[in-house]
């Protein structure tokens, strides 16, 4: 048996591995707190069967949307393995880092060593399905999660779809009112030389300190409310922090609005020189405070959260731009040369660090105003109730987990998949029975030694 277990008096808590092998051991939890509910969006609709393909709007036949929707399964597969591997890999990257830290100290990110691992004190553990635009998603249920944003990729993605949606409302709204969506992005210059810590505290400073300015009051008058979004990459000249806001102005045209944020730019820059950062060269005017329209503001927050932005596709990293913390992420654990990994993994710890308690998105209550005006004024949505596949028990308070729990967590990803390849109940629950039996593990799955797998058609 591959679990080790040592009990406290403090709740138990079975956490990953320090080396990633599939493992776990035991250690004192501070509070478990609830899985977060994801989104569930509506079922896929019926499809008629005919001999000739019928053609679609586009051009399409059913035959290529089926194809589609194929591709879009197998692509939700790979991501969540691939995301699952990355999570495994920042836990890796947490132990060895307390392994070096003097006695005592208190290091961030603790809580994606437990994510997904722990059955929840004295609440049922369940493996329940809902209906996605991909066919089915499973999913466990009495399982905490870490929900650390700057450290765990799979409480990030679940997250950011969160946040999108609000940001998403917000545009909407502000629509149906006439503003005009600005997106005004806030950085400083920097080398490598420079520590995470001390980039982002300028970048920061500067921010707060704009918002007490005569400009700022002047610009907030013309606003229905605000997103701020904080964001990281690392480049040729090291780390960038940056803020990303989206401000609902008051204007007669889009240029009216791209010329009131810009005049906040002057306060900024005098912000930037008053923390210690370059706010007088020409480079910095030009690449530390930037304002684009509606269409630039819309196709940032379309792409916030999807699996290509936050679990690794390389597309940011041509000439001049910079890695997300989560392709530094899956480089340190995929890159060919192990010295490069270990270099990866360095940079990662760097912004885990630095970003240790900073929120991700900051929404301003104008902005939360007009989102809730929004959604009341919309039909509601009846929501799609989960399907229970079965359960794994449930874990007494300061208690052992489950035996069935225990059989289940080398192969998770397998029975999550198990429960969404079948349409019934009943064969869906033999299929998860069978695959906590004899299915591959997750790091089977992982390394391809294992996929044998088939999709729902």
């Amino acid at each position: 048996m591959l679990w080790q277990t040592r009990l406290t008096p403090q709740n138990a808590v079975l956490h990953a591995p320090p080396d990633g092998s599939g493992g776990g051991a035991w250690l004192p939890n501070r509070a478990a707190s609830e899985t977060e509910k994801q989104g569930v969006t509506a079922p896929l609709g019926k499809r008629g069967n005919s001999l000739t393909p019928p053609t679609t709007k586009g051009g399409q036949t059913a035959d290529t949307k089926k194809d589609k929707v194929q591709q879009n399964k197998e692509r939700k597969l790979r991501g969540r393995r691939d995301m699952v591997a990355d999570q495994m890999r920042a836990a890796s990257i947490y132990w060895h880092y307390e392994k070096e830290a003097p006695k005592g100290a208190k290091l961030p990110g603790r809580g994606v060593t437990f994510c997904g691992w722990t059955q929840i004190a004295e609440h049922p553990t369940e493996l329940l399905r809902v209906q996605d635009e991909t066919g089915f998603r499973a999913y466990f249920s009495g399982v905490q999660t870490c929900g650390l944003r700057h450290v765990c990729p799979c409480c990030t993605a679940s997250a950011a779809q969160i946040d999108r949606q609000r940001v998403n409302d917000g545009l909407a709204a502000g629509r149906e009112r006439g503003l005009w969506p600005v997106m005004i992005t806030l950085t400083t210059r920097h080398d490598r030389a420079e520590r995470a810590e001390d980039v982002l505290a300028g970048v920061r400073r500067a921010e707060q300190k704009m918002k007490t300015v005569k400009a700022w009051r002047r610009f907030s008058d013309r606003i229905a409310g605000y997103a701020r979004a904080f964001e990281w990459t690392h480049g040729k000249n090291g780390h960038h922090p940056h803020f990303h806001m989206i401000a609902l102005v008051q204007a007669e045209s889009e240029e009216e609005a791209i010329e009131a944020a810009n005049e906040l730019q002057p306060a900024y820059m005098r912000q930037l020189d008053a923390a210690g950062r370059d706010g007088h060269s020409e480079a910095a005017w030009r690449h530390s405070f930037q304002v684009q329209g509606a269409a630039v503001a819309g196709a940032y927050v379309a792409k916030w959260g999807s699996a290509e932005e936050l679990t690794g596709a390389l597309a940011k990293s041509g000439a001049g731009e910079g890695l997300t913390p989560w392709q530094l992420l899956r480089l340190a654990r995929t890159a060919p040369d192990e010295a490069d990994r270990q270099r990866y993994a360095s940079i990662w710890w760097q912004i885990v660090c630095a970003t240790k308690g900073k929120a991700q998105l900051y929404i301003s209550e104008g902005w939360k105003e007009l989102v809730e005006a929004y959604r009341r004024d919309e039909e509601a949505q009846s929501q799609v109730e989960p399907e229970r596949i079965m359960g794994f028990g449930m874990r007494e308070k300061r208690g052992s987990p489950t035996m069935l729990w225990l059989d289940a967590l080398p192969r998770r990803l397998a029975i999550r998949e198990a429960a969404e390849r079948h349409k019934g109940l009943e064969d869906a629950a033999m299929a998860v029975i069978e695959a906590i039996r004899a299915g591959p593990t997750d790091h089977e799955l992982i390394d391809g030694s294992g996929d044998d797998t088939e999709l729902i058609e």
